[in-house]
């Protein structure tokens, strides 16, 4: 109190708070005497028109003294916990006397530029996602598979590539966004591997394609919608592609399902269309899509040989067959159906 009168300070922090409350008699009679301490302080930080923090380690939000978190105008509850090989950060507000506030855990990074908070939420608009709409479609770079999808891809949706490693994902993903560039817009890749397609490189390198490239072991899957999402508003991308949605399931994150659909609804809601490879068709990845095309390798006459199919494509009729496709000098070329 002292110190405050004399230097009339707008911030006050008493860190650490734990550290008195330790000093109290382990009793009833020391218990009742912190109690009235926290209160007798909580009016005297009233009194001194100043912002006072109150830094404290509890392991658990309830391990705190209930006049404590009474007495709190908010609460700010900074947590960490291993996932695989690096450790996440969290911060989540619990209290904020008569304002409204954010429910959610959000990650947050410690770095050389100080403190950077990664919102959960999404850009404005992301709770009411922008529709994907039927009558829009957008030329994927392989007229075989426009034709089979209906006329196109359906502007503002998801659409998965499923198949085995090997038959082609990344190279039909790689036509979407070389397409996009031709059509006069711009495209965004986010790939966990160290190299992509040859036929990007040049149009990487003239910033018609951004590369979004996060290290999957020390970055949350958090930052990763973050950094992407502003990729995307400084390139004015309307092409994403997540090559693969099976990478990014090795982010570090509790719910990968719940992760994924967050990710759709947040690119859907700043308004790109998303082509996602993955190794697998159904579970979480096939819910969230909006179209499905499937990929796979054939046996014919004990030659391999590759097939492709449009399993779904949502609000829209499509073809049935399932048809041959060549990769020639880093081109798909679709031929005859299976007989």
């Amino acid at each position: 109190m002292d110190e405050v009168q004399d230097f009339s300070p707008s911030l006050v922090f008493v860190d650490s708070f734990r550290s008195i409350m330790r000093s109290a008699q382990p009793d009833s009679e020391g218990a009742a005497a912190l109690q009235f301490f926290i209160q007798q302080l909580g009016m005297q930080m009233i009194s001194w028109l100043a912002t006072t923090f109150l830094i404290a380690e509890f392991a658990m939000p309830e391990d705190g003294p209930g006049a404590l978190f009474t007495v709190a105008d908010g609460i700010i509850w900074l947590s960490q916990q291993s996932r695989g090989n690096t450790m996440a950060r969290q911060i989540q507000i619990l209290k904020m006397r008569n304002a409204a506030h954010d429910l959610g855990a959000c990650s947050f990074r410690i770095d050389n530029a100080g403190v950077r908070v990664l919102p959960m939420t999404a850009p404005a608009g992301a709770d009411a996602p922008r529709p994907g709409s039927t009558a829009v479609r957008l030329a994927s770079g392989v007229p075989g598979l426009d034709a089979m999808l209906g006329g196109g891809v359906p502007k503002g949706y998801a659409p998965l590539l499923a198949g085995p490693s090997g038959v082609g994902k990344s190279v039909l993903a790689s036509e979407f966004l070389v397409e996009g560039v031709r059509a006069g817009g711009n495209g965004i890749l986010a790939t966990f591997d160290t190299d992509y397609n040859p036929r990007l490189h040049q149009l990487v390198l003239d910033g018609n394609i951004g590369v979004c490239h996060p290290r999957l072991q020390d970055v949350s899957f958090d930052e990763f919608l973050h950094d992407l999402v502003t990729l995307i508003a400084e390139k004015k991308s309307t092409r994403v592609v997540i090559d693969s949605l099976s990478a990014l399931a090795l982010a570090p994150t509790d719910d990968i399902g719940q992760a994924l659909r967050r990710m759709v609804k947040v690119l859907k809601a700043v308004g790109v269309t998303v082509m996602m490879p993955s190794g697998a068709e159904d579970g979480a990845a096939g819910f969230l899509a909006d179209a499905i095309v499937t990929q796979r390798h054939v046996e014919v006459a004990g030659q391999r040989r590759r097939a492709i199919a449009v399993l779904k494509v949502r609000g829209s009729s499509h073809s049935q067959q399932m048809r041959y496709y060549d990769i020639v000098d880093g081109r798909i070329d679709i031929g005859e159906a299976l007989a």
